[in-house]
């Protein structure tokens, strides 16, 4: 399991969640590096607050684009 955090560049003044409150990937054991696979989308109440994403410590393995949610 790979834990993503999400928060807020601004002061948080609105509600923040994900779309879906679960992602489920099947990754083949012979991926490339670098392979995209699945993009965690959240947003705030009204949509209008920009998001970043990050990962819990400990992940060495995968990486998510901090602005698109890419992962």
């Amino acid at each position: 399991m790979v834990v993503v955090h999400i928060g807020m560049l601004t002061p948080p003044t609105q509600q923040l969640r994900f779309v879906n409150q679960t992602y489920a990937v099947s990754v083949a054991e012979d991926s490339a590096r670098g392979t995209v696979l699945v993009t965690v989308l959240a947003r705030t109440s009204n949509n209008t607050v920009p998001v970043v994403y990050s990962l819990a410590d400990g992940n060495d393995i995968f990486d998510i684009n901090h602005n698109s949610g890419l992962f």
